[in-house]
């Protein structure tokens, strides 16, 4: 009976775990504009004709609308609902330098998507001056865990080569701080994979730094996650479950 009673508690202890992690909202995070750019005068004709490539792909007001208003769209629920609306919205005034929010967006909903389907991970237009402050009442206002923010991104050469430095921000509204505060450093090469790009060119200088940023962003918040910390948990129940299982 002790044992039947045992039995009982852990599989509803499953239950209750898998459901929990099927309707709530995680990880939610706003990304912000860049707060700060600088770059040497060698690269201005590059970034404009690079700007004017982006203003040339921009999505048509009438074609937004029209998907805006599809069954399609309308079929999907509300998280990725806000997230596609977020990123129509922040694309209207985008150039070079916000391609590193657009490109951060893009990768973290991919990789995080399978894990937790119902993430929330918004753009915003918005600078912040990184201070713990301001990130916070960003977050609040936004009804979001984290926030990552730009604190600055700079195009310079070096022996001959372009080089993007990334200053990035992760905070988390849990714990009222600063998780990362690290700045990361790219080449022109080609890093291949999910961030391919021309070789020599300034998109390649960001692809690179935003490749090894992001993968630290990713581990940050994994580590931090609640649903992981109770499938961990979970998983020292298992051999215990089974066990249960077997002798009944």
């Amino acid at each position: 009976m002790k044992r039947t009673k045992t039995l009982f508690i852990l599989l509803f202890l499953v239950v209750t775990v898998l459901t929990f992690g099927q309707t709530k909202l995680e990880p939610t995070i706003v990304i912000l504009t860049p707060n700060e750019t600088k770059h040497e005068k060698s690269f201005e004709k590059e970034i404009i004709a690079y700007n004017n490539s982006l203003s040339e792909n921009q999505y048509k007001d009438k074609e937004v609308q029209t998907y805006l208003s599809s069954s399609e769209f309308n079929s999907q629920p509300d998280n990725i609902q806000q997230m596609t609306k977020s990123e129509i919205e922040f694309s209207k005034k985008m150039d070079f330098f916000k391609q590193a929010s657009s490109i951060s967006h893009q990768f973290l909903a991919y990789r995080f998507f399978e894990k937790f389907p119902n993430l929330l991970i918004k753009l915003k237009d918005q600078k912040s001056n990184g201070t713990i402050n301001n990130l916070e009442q960003i977050s609040i206002k936004e009804g979001v865990q984290y926030v990552i923010n730009f604190s600055k991104i700079e195009l310079y050469k070096q022996n001959m080569m372009s080089y993007a430095k990334i200053q990035i921000q992760l905070y988390d509204n849990i714990s009222n701080s600063i998780l990362l505060d690290k700045s990361y450093i790219g080449d022109w090469n080609n890093p291949g994979f999910e961030f391919s790009c021309n070789d020599q060119s300034i998109n390649c200088t960001l692809n690179n730094a935003l490749s090894k940023s992001l993968k630290d962003i990713v581990y940050t918040i994994a580590v931090n996650s609640p649903t992981l910390k109770r499938e961990k948990q979970l998983k020292l129940m298992i051999p215990e479950l089974k066990w249960n299982v077997i002798i009944n």
